[in-house]
């Protein structure tokens, strides 16, 4: 009613704008950041939408770990590990399986090949150092039982003997 009394009417059109709500999932490497965030975890966005109204952005963050390995490795001369023949350090820059690079450093020790020396008194052949395992051999091959650093040549012919160090590596004399 207006002030004279008569009837009025008034029309409102409404228009109610949408408050969102969004959740997202998103994954990272260690490292890297997303909105600022660093570690794995929820977190919370407020923020306005075009037509001024409160919006939430729900992030769900997962960081993905990134390693820094070092491996030591020992192969004996002759051999190698992933093509390498020298004693070193290799570095490879690898992919996780979520993606994320990660170091993988080889310190490659290569043990050198090395001839035992063999001594010789009258019927005896023997072995100069100490060695984990030892095998004398003739033109026939293998002697068995020949396994000890001492061997007693009970016929003329042509010996040697292969022998095991501490590293496993295998020599011949």
């Amino acid at each position: 009613q207006s002030r004279a009394g008569c009837d009025s009417m008034v029309t409102t059109n409404l228009i109610v704008n949408p408050v969102f709500i969004i959740t997202e999932n998103k994954t990272i490497c260690q490292g890297q950041n997303y909105n600022g965030w660093t570690k794995t975890g929820t977190f919370q966005l407020k923020l306005q939408s075009g037509t001024g109204c409160d919006s939430t952005v729900i992030t769900n963050l997962k960081v993905n770990p990134v390693y820094n390995i070092t491996e030591y490795i020992s192969v004996c001369q002759g051999e190698n590990y992933n093509g390498w023949t020298s004693s070193g350090k290799y570095k490879r820059t690898l992919k996780t399986i979520s993606a994320c690079d990660s170091t993988v450093t080889t310190d490659l020790t290569v043990f050198a090949s090395y001839n035992p020396i063999v001594t010789i008194h009258e019927d005896t052949l023997k072995a100069i150092r100490p060695y984990k395992i030892y095998q004398w051999y003739n033109e026939s091959g293998s002697i068995p039982g020949a396994n000890y650093n001492l061997y007693i040549i009970p016929t003329h012919g042509k010996y040697r003997f292969v022998i095991k160090d501490e590293h496993g590596c295998t020599h011949s004399s």
